[in-house]
């Protein structure tokens, strides 16, 4: 039957067939297209698919350059567990798009990993990037981003080596940042503000920053540093507290406006 399908798909230029999830994740098939091959390798459990590869499965598309299926059940060859997919991965739903060089997708968890150049999960109005891995889980909208990452809501941008972040469904039923935590020395951008310090944190549904260790706020010439801060990314009042416990004291550095007359 390998042979089989491998000599079909060499006469015929495009191929597809659909493949039953079950109770697993869903109950709508798994359709796998290809442009150049697609071959089923009972013997390694798994099924192979190159050239302008398209996954589909309810609003779920995943297009690739090459694509490999695997499933661990021998009874059930369509009770697929894996896709790795290799070159120009794309991965988009109703909500999110996700895009990478390499990415696997265990379908068990419903979580999917990318890696490569130009790593890149936009949902709505937020983007997150990274240089080195990205994880996002499909079922509980959390999404870790390793390696220069870098995530953007609305005006406000957080940088960090590491940055998890949680999506959730919106009052008008999309996708959204609901809340940020970025660790490994973090940079929050906003309209008017610099804050960095060790470790971060943003709550999208307060627009509230926390911010500790070495924390640093800049605004225009004036900085204001600090243990910890609370910056409400909204009105713009920043809080900057002491360290209690080193007696280090809170500092603020402000620079007067020069007269326009002078």
């Amino acid at each position: 039957m390998k042979y089989f399908l491998i000599l079909c798909l060499m006469i015929i230029p495009s191929y597809s067939f659909s493949q039953e999830l079950g109770e697993r994740n869903s109950e709508s098939p798994i359709e796998i297209s290809a442009e150049n091959s697609l071959e089923w390798i009972q013997a390694k459990k798994k099924y192979m698919a190159s050239g302008d590869v398209v996954v589909t499965q309810d609003d779920l598309v995943l297009k690739t350059d090459q694509l490999t299926a695997f499933y661990e059940n021998e009874d059930s060859n369509t009770d697929i567990t894996e896709f790795i997919a290799v070159g120009n991965v794309i991965i988009e739903n109703t909500d999110s798009v996700i895009v990478g060089d390499k990415a696997v997708y265990n379908l068990l968890n419903e979580e999917i990993t990318v890696t490569g150049n130009n790593l890149k999960l936009t949902n709505n109005q937020d983007v997150l990037t990274a240089d080195e891995s990205m994880t996002y889980n499909v079922k509980t909208g959390i999404a870790k981003a390793k390696g220069n990452a870098n995530i953007t809501s609305g005006e406000n941008q957080i940088q960090a080596p590491m940055i998890e972040g949680r999506f959730v469904k919106s009052d008008n039923d999309e996708m959204t940042l609901s809340k940020a935590t970025a660790t490994g020395g973090v940079k929050i951008t906003t309209k008017d503000e610099v804050i960095t310090g060790n470790i971060g944190t943003f709550s999208a549904r307060n627009d509230l920053a926390n911010i500790s260790g070495n924390v640093v706020i800049t605004r225009g010439p004036n900085r204001l540093e600090g243990d910890r801060a609370q910056v409400n990314l909204k009105t713009n009042i920043s809080q900057i507290f002491a360290d209690k416990k080193t007696n280090q004291r809170v500092k603020g550095v402000f620079f007067p406006k020069e007269n326009s007359g002078s």
